[in-house]
């Protein structure tokens, strides 16, 4: 357990967590297997496997005694060993093992069918049989070295006690090729390696192709880390030196040096030194950023020159990056609807469909008491029932899609979230920071203060979240006064509202006009209507006046039109007066919205919906509305209380992704439902037929295995739809302008 111990992580004062690496891992029966059987064991608290990276995720009590979570997975069949954070080859090893298996299983296949073909067109006896000994020969050991994934996978489960959709194909390998071998030694007239070989063979290009597809997904996972840096180098206690440090060992406050060239390792704030900021990992811009004393620098990102030194704001398993990483691997563990009820079919289906085949050979060998006649119809029972395509259906498809989000820039965080987001219909966004740069300007010909009022609200914004508060502080230059050094006391940032804090006796906000004067008076000046209004105030006596101004993004107007293409209805919320509202409002044609919303205001707008809604929003004052929202995203460079708040996380600032992402939603959901329907549809026709006699081991070795092809071939459509989403949006970018309200 030492391994372990080392591993987890406490998530809470009574909750551990850890990865565990289970590489054989395959199908939705591994899944339910390992779950159920860690679930079961006492002190669990959660488990959830990732079938991506074949991972498992477990939660346990740590103030009882550890559960020995090795064992208890060994109980459901399988091996772990706790995960590395470095990149592993593993998923390409097994590509690689399935592609010889493939070739193999392909080059006998080919030669046995043509034999088969001389046999079927009228050889004689001794010609026959010379040529089923030729496809003895050739197919008895291609099967074993092509069909032992199978039979790996198979023994796996019976080891302990359980079935998987591998155990049928297996015993219909097996009873197939001794029925063959007797059948050839005895001069009979039919054998059926030839469809031994094919069914091994057409299964391989199924489990080849779900292969490929999970490691070009996990090589998404695995791009991602190789963006974080193994080393930072920390700043010494004399500030002379620095010491290079394992990033997992950097801790929250710790002063670390960036040089030019080097990633940054870990959440940080800039303390001194200029240089320019690859951050196209958190804003999606390909030109790089500038950036100085006081701006953040997030996880991941490339630092093009010059040198840094910065304060550490964030541990590495809370940095931009990790949260990322976790994100994306909660995303694909979580199971939605359509994934819950295709793994209940899945899990009573497999014993099913032995007592079928039982069945079918007892009522045979009762009806004709041809025992070789009986055990042909129990083969093909066997073999054209597997649940393969019932157990694709839906993962498949929702793995290709959670991939096709994030090249489009869309990070999805729960797994259900694609099903609510497909059934959407009507768009909520706020305006500040989500239809506008949220990067606000402070207009000082519309402003009121003076160089003490200036130096005060810098002061107060310093740490806020709010794009206006970040405005004033970054305003140039910064106009401190010797006499306002005194630490702030009962400093808080009302969502919504502004920043409240208290220096000796005297309570100072900045915020909106309002609340900052407690409501006891309207404000002293008034303020263009185009511009946005905050106020300062010394117990409740306004001391200046801040008027900002804001630009629509360039995408804005083209995303608002390209949803209501989609015929969903879009809203504006807004905390701005009515002015700047109004004014984004008709520059983008949104006719419904709302001015002055607190965030209370926005709970209820969004709750008296009776539709299907998504939310969008970046502040603080947003996150009530995100979570009452049936769907919710923020963009990426959003407060960090939305970020975790939202289903959905904008990597860049391109919104035309929101447009992108439901489209890739709805096909995500429509590729599921035909998924489903032709998984169900072809088991509900293949029984009957079986049980008739009416399909021979060949046919159901292809009917099967075309079936499993089928619903991967239909759900690799999202990649050919997301291709030309993204030939769209690139048209639509090169031909946008900018919008100013």
């Amino acid at each position: 357990m030492d391994g372990i111990e080392l591993a987890a992580k406490r998530i809470s004062s009574s909750v551990s967590e850890v990865d565990l690496a289970v590489p054989t891992i395959h199908c939705a029966g591994c899944i339910n297997a390992i779950e159920k059987t860690l679930m079961s064991t006492p002190g669990v608290l959660f488990a959830r496997v990732n079938l991506t990276t074949r991972r498992v995720r477990i939660q346990w009590d740590s103030t009882a005694q550890q559960p020995d979570l090795f064992d208890a997975i060994k109980q459901a069949g399988f091996k772990a060993h706790v995960t590395e954070n470095t990149r592993s080859d593993a998923g390409n090893d097994e590509l690689q093992t399935h592609i010889r298996a493939l070739a193999v299983a392909g080059f006998a296949a080919g030669n046995v069918m043509m034999l088969s073909l001389s046999v079927w067109s009228g050889a004689d006896e001794n010609t026959r049989h010379l040529l089923h000994l030729l496809s003895a020969a050739i197919a008895v050991p291609a099967l074993l070295f092509s069909s032992r994934i199978f039979f790996a996978s198979a023994w796996r489960a019976l080891r302990v006690g359980r079935t998987n959709m591998d155990v049928p194909i297996c015993v219909g390998i097996v009873i197939t090729v001794l029925l063959s071998l007797f059948d050839t030694s005895t001069g009979g007239e039919q054998v059926y390696f030839d469809a031994a070989i094919m069914l091994v063979f057409l299964l391989l290009i199924g489990r080849t192709l779900e292969t490929r597809m999970r490691a070009k997904a996990k090589r998404t996972v695995d791009d991602l880390a190789r963006l974080q840096p193994t080393m930072a180098q920390i700043e010494s206690a004399d500030g002379q030196s620095s010491v290079a440090t394992p990033v997992q060992q950097v801790l929250r406050d710790d002063l670390i040096i960036i040089d030019a060239d080097q990633r940054v390792p870990v959440d940080c704030t800039i303390v001194s030194g200029t240089s320019t900021i690859d951050m196209s990992l958190v804003n999606g811009e390909s030109a790089p950023t500038r950036v100085s004393e006081g701006n953040v620098l997030y996880s991941g990102c490339l630092n093009l020159n010059g040198r840094l030194r910065a304060r550490v704001v964030n541990d590495v398993d809370e940095s931009f990056l990790a949260q990322i990483q976790r994100q994306i691997d909660e995303a694909e563990t979580q199971k939605g609807r359509y994934q819950q009820m295709a793994d209940q079919i899945v899990r009573y289906y497999t014993p099913f469909v032995h007592i079928a085949a039982l069945l079918g050979f007892l009522s045979w060998m009762a009806y004709s008491g041809d025992w070789h006649r009986a055990i042909t119809v129990g083969v093909a029972v066997l073999i054209i029932t597997c649940p393969c395509a019932l157990g694709l259906a839906v993962p498949i498809a929702r793995v290709i899609a959670a991939h096709q989000l994030i090249k489009q820039g869309v990070l999805m965080k729960e797994g259900s979230a694609l099903e609510r987001l497909a059934l959407v219909e009507t768009v909520i966004f706020d305006k500040t920071g989500t239809l506008t740069t949220g990067q606000p300007r402070l207009q000082l010909a519309a402003s009121q203060f003076d160089r003490q009022s200036l130096s005060i609200a810098q002061e107060l914004c310093q740490c806020a979240e709010h794009p206006y508060a970040k405005a004033v502080a970054r305003y140039q230059p910064r106009l401190a006064s010797a006499t306002h050094h005194t630490t702030w006391q009962e400093w808080a940032e009302v969502p919504g509202e502004g920043i409240a804090a208290r220096r000796g006796s005297d309570i100072y906000r900045f915020g909106r006009a309002a609340w900052a004067l407690n409501e006891s008076t309207e404000p002293a000046d008034t303020i263009d209507g185009e511009n946005s209004l905050s106020v300062l105030c010394k117990n409740t006596q306004q001391l200046a006046t801040f008027a900002f101004d804001d630009t629509v993004r360039s995408d804005a107007r083209q995303t608002i039109d390209r949803l209501r293409d989609q015929g969903l209805s879009v809203e504006l919320l807004s905390g701005d007066v009515i002015g700047p509202a109004s004014s984004v409002a008709a520059a983008l044609n949104i006719t419904k919205f709302q001015a002055n919303a607190k965030p209370s205001d926005k709970l209820n707008w969004v709750q008296t919906h009776d539709a299907q809604v998504l939310m969008i929003g970046d502040g603080i004052n947003d996150t009530p509305s995100l979570a009452a929202a049936s769907v919710s995203m923020a963009p990426g460079t959003g407060a960090d209380m939305t970020r975790k708040m939202a289903d959905f996380v904008l990597l860049n600032n391109r919104l035309m992704a929101i447009p992108d992402a439901i489209a890739i939603a709805r096909q995500a959901r429509r590729i599921v439902a035909q998924n489903l329907a032709l998984a169900v549809g072809y088991n509900v026709v293949a029984l009957p037929l079986a049980l008739t006699g009416l399909v021979t081991p060949l046919l159901a070795a292809i009917a099967m295995s075309v079936s499993s092809v089928l619903v991967i071939g239909n759900s690799l459509r999202l990649t050919a739809k997301n291709s030309e989403r993204a030939n769209l949006s690139l048209r639509h970018s090169a031909t946008s302008a900018s919008i100013s309200p």
